[in-house]
């Protein structure tokens, strides 16, 4: 699902509701309805399903400049403030990169299998490792590997050439590869 920005006008300022997934390309057009908003803005967040690093980055920068974030989802919150501890500055740098390189309108990362960097979204105690790479904007591949496998058993010549047409996700299962969790007991495969 791609994200879905509902805005409302309130007597005091603006309630925009976010509604799917955050990605770094969402995060110029979040900017420029914010700064559309003369009064106070609000961001709501209970609908969003899944966040990279650069919108945690973009909502921590929010929340610093007084935007208040309603209904935040706990593991957003949690990466919010453990962005937050770590003290790295709050920049989209990643962001920037990719949209120098667009083929046919449509952003195209420039990290490939081997060079997207891992990233980590919880839910429960569950921290699920994946990468995305590939041409921003598309259908996405979720690619899911067979049981006990990792995202790093997929051939990086299938998935790098998927990526020339096709937004590419990689996935470690709970307990498998780079995610932390329990794997599901043998009885239930």
């Amino acid at each position: 699902m791609t994200l879905k920005i509902e805005k409302t006008l309130v007597e005091h300022g603006a309630t925009i509701k976010l509604i799917g997934r955050i990605r770094a390309e969402d995060v110029s057009e979040l900017k420029a309805q914010i700064s559309a908003s003369v009064a106070k803005v609000v961001l709501e967040l209970g609908e969003v399903s899944l966040v990279d690093l650069d919108a945690v980055k973009f909502l921590g920068n929010c929340e610093s400049e007084g935007i208040q974030l309603l209904k935040c989802t706990p593991y957003i919150r949690e990466w919010i403030d453990r962005e937050r501890e770590t003290n790295r500055p709050l920049v989209l740098e990643a962001f920037e990169s990719d949209q120098k390189n667009s083929v046919g309108g449509k952003a195209m990362s420039n990290n490939t299998h081997e060079t997207a960097p891992t990233q980590f979204i919880e839910a429960g105690r569950v921290s699920y490792a994946y990468r995305q790479f590939g041409k921003k904007g598309t259908a996405p591949l979720f690619c899911l590997g067979y049981f006990s496998s990792n995202m790093d058993a997929w051939d990086p010549a299938v998935t790098n050439s998927l990526a020339k047409e096709y937004e590419v996700i990689l996935f470690d299962n709970a307990g498998e590869g780079a995610s932390v969790g329990e794997t599901l007991p043998q009885w239930l495969v």
